[in-house]
């Protein structure tokens, strides 16, 4: 395959961009000038918010895209229709500003999004001509916190409301115009396809496209350098470029001088990723291992952004606990815009019903636990997965999530939010009479039990660089020493195979196309021989493309326990000996809890502590085999927890 040699992907649309000549009266308040810095700051005239006004920015054309940006401000109410684009752009941390002209004045704008209006300026060609165009640093007074939190609020609705969006990208460097060819080339290939999985079409396509290494000339050689530097740049990491990129009604991406659709972009970059769970679904899958080995730098960047996108679709508006929730280790320079830069994507319905709301009046924990709380309430039991925990310092009540955690390591929920695995809760909603708040907002007051006790733990939280299966071995070993309360050897055999897997079974196909269903008795014993024969760490596993390696990664920051009823656990970095194994009703996973003030609990068949009211704190989520289905669950225990 000669990537070199693709053209480029695809044009801008060639009308529609809202080129209309400015009214010359106000042409002629825009000058040129060497004295830039001697004229007067440009200042925002405040918008009517009750016709929902936004300020867009007509950019005037300039044939060599040399001159200083200019343009002039106008307020459109979004009711009225008017025609614009949006800009989607990084806004960087280079604390160098350079001046622009509106509307006769200066205005400072970074160093990125300068780049991006002179790239424009130039597209827009004659000095007739205007671009209209919105664009956050420039149509929201930053400095107004009230009309930031309107605009804000107003996001969603922008975006969806412009004719398309651009997605600037940077100047072209380290071989983008390369990357973005070949990424395009795969998207469309991988879209011309048959509707579904396609699995052995994705491989006959990979296979063509794929020759082995060392088998072709340099120019054929995939660009592997490009597409990496490509996908590390800031743009696929930033919170508020998901709504950008999901809401218009189309993007275009541009980097340099080289244009893509994002959807097409999206799918090649997806397709890629693929690859691992690609290799063991089919004959022709499995004989690609060697031509993908070199791509392995490629599988192992984190395009958050993509994934965001891909999870979610064009346009799809979705309940903003799932949104906030698998839009996770994303970059924010303002905390609260973890959770303020995904409310465009959620109906205003909702966000209504939740009371919830950008105001950035409010500090970070606040946000966090108000939004927490509005979401427990609504009935989102699995957002406690995700609560950042007693083990997490303190800043926050335990049973809050903090939506700005951007840990590398930071363990992956085991609850998916795309399919319904577990029931160790029982049935139920979370509580019957709703959650209930307490404590001036710090305590979260739920139904459940205690239905264990955290007893002896097992080896040391595994982390990549540990040898898999050395890893394993130490887990069985420990489980058949200390795990007797299964009842036979071959259920315990069960419980050992199942637990490093979440018993979740690696999938490509199926009702969600990725991990949707429970494992089978020889899958899950399969999955254990082979890891476990494994004796390398878990990095370079991965790093060979191992499906099964990549599964187990979710033991990384867990530990595995014994409960006191001789069951095998794994929770969360940080649990002890006397931890509650609690769940709560309706709750799809058990918890380990911390009991606060001191108490005691007794064994009466089941474990249930003496009094009515627990007061804890919350470690974390986990995963103990025999209770996931609702075993431990007893409709009449009515125990309630405050968990602070």
């Amino acid at each position: 395959m000669d990537w070199v040699s693709l053209p480029n992907p695809t044009h801008l649309p060639a009308g529609g961009w809202g080129n209309e000549p400015v009214d010359a009266p106000r042409i002629n308040d825009i000058q040129q000038t060497e004295a830039i810095d001697e004229l007067p700051s440009f200042r925002h005239h405040p918008l009517d918010p009750q016709k929902d006004e936004i300020r867009i920015l007509h950019l005037r054309g300039s044939p060599n895209g040399n001159d200083i940006p200019t343009g002039i401000i106008r307020h459109a109410s979004l009711d009225s229709k008017p025609h614009y684009i949006a800009l989607s752009y990084v806004w960087g941390t280079a604390p160098e500003l350079l001046p622009i002209l509106i509307n006769g004045c200066r205005f400072p704008v970074g160093l990125n999004l300068y780049s991006a209006l002179e790239h424009l300026q130039q597209r827009a060609g004659s000095p007739s001509h205007f671009i209209g165009i919105w664009i956050d640093a420039i149509c929201i007074n930053q400095q107004d916190n009230s009309e930031k939190s309107h605009q804000v609020q107003m996001m969603g609705s922008i975006y969806s409301s412009s004719q398309f969006t651009l997605s600037w990208l940077g100047p072209q460097a380290d071989g983008s115009d390369l990357a973005i060819r070949a990424l395009d080339y795969i998207g469309e290939q991988c879209l011309a396809l048959p509707d579904g999985p396609a699995v052995e079409e994705r491989c006959q396509l990979f296979a063509r496209i794929l020759s082995p290494p060392n088998q072709h000339p340099p120019a054929c050689s995939f660009p592997v350098n490009p597409i990496v530097a490509l996908l590390r740049r800031p743009y696929f990491r930033r919170i508020w470029i998901v709504q950008e990129v999901i809401l218009p009604p189309a993007v275009f991406l541009i980097c340099g001088d080289i244009v893509t659709t994002f959807g097409a972009l999206a799918v090649g970059i997806t397709a890629l990723m693929e690859l691992p769970v690609l290799l063991s679904s089919s004959p022709t899958g499995r004989s690609l291992t060697t031509s993908v080995q070199p791509l392995l730098p490629i599988l192992n960047c984190d395009p958050r952004l993509i994934q965001a996108a891909m999870h979610f679709g064009a346009g799809q508006r979705l309940p903003l606990g799932k949104r906030l929730l698998e839009v996770t280790r994303m970059r924010a320079t303002d905390e609260r815009d973890h959770v303020f830069g995904l409310l465009g994507l959620v109906s205003r319905s909702e966000l209504r019903e939740l009371n919830v709301k950008a105001d950035y009046g409010m500090e970070s924990k606040e946000v966090f636990t108000q939004v927490s709380a509005a979401l427990l309430k609504q009935g989102n039991r699995y957002l406690l997965s995700a609560a950042c925990g007693a083990v997490a310092g303190g800043r926050m009540p335990s049973w809050v999530v903090d939506f700005s955690d951007e840990r590398e390591g930071k363990p992956v929920p085991i609850w998916n939010p795309r399919c319904k695995l577990y029931g160790a809760g029982g049935q139920g909603r979370l509580l019957s009479g709703g959650v209930e708040i307490e404590g001036e907002g710090s305590i979260l007051r739920v139904g459940g039990m205690v239905v264990d006790i955290v007893g002896e733990l097992g080896p040391p939280p595994f982390q990549e660089e540990d040898r898999v299966g050395a890893y394993l071995g130490v887990v069985e070993e420990f489980a058949r020493l200390s795990c007797n309360g299964y009842g036979s050897k071959e259920k315990l055999r069960d419980a050992i195979y199942r637990v490093p897997f979440f018993d979740m079974e690696v999938a490509l196909v199926g009702e969600t196309r990725r991990y949707n269903r429970r494992m089978g008795a020889k899958e899950a014993q399969g999955y254990f021989r082979q890891m476990r024969g494994l004796a390398e760490p878990l990095d370079v596993a991965i790093r060979r493309i191992s499906i099964h390696a990549a599964a187990i990664a979710g033991n990384v920051n867990r530990q595995a326990f014994a409960t006191e009823r001789g069951m095998l656990g794994l929770g969360l970095t940080g649990i002890k000996s006397g931890d509650l194994v609690c769940v709560f009703r309706g709750c799809d996973l058990p918890f380990v809890g911390r009991k606060v003030g001191g108490g005691t609990a007794r064994m009466t068949g089941k474990w249930i502590w003496k009094k009515q009211v627990v007061d804890c704190v919350l470690v974390g989520e986990a995963y103990v085999h025999g209770i996931m289905d609702g075993e431990g669950w007893d409709d009449g225990v009515k125990t309630e927890f405050l968990i602070h």
